[in-house]
């Protein structure tokens, strides 16, 4: 029987979502997609999109 390494799922911190704005490039959903193949469970998006997050409604928003 092979033996497996177990890790709790990882985190990136420098995540680039582009929602909203600039969805042709990232957006939520094959950001997320692409974490989660590579067994990240934990995003951190990066508050550089044309139109910033600046509060909940946005948030909700995107």
């Amino acid at each position: 029987m092979k033996e497996f390494l177990r890790i709790p799922g990882l985190i990136d911190t420098h995540v680039h979502l582009r929602d909203p704005g600039e969805t042709h490039k990232e957006d939520f959903y094959t950001g997320t997609s692409a974490a989660l193949t590579g067994g990240v469970t934990t995003i951190i998006d990066m508050p550089n999109n044309k139109e910033p997050i600046i509060d909940s409604e946005r948030l909700e928003e995107k």
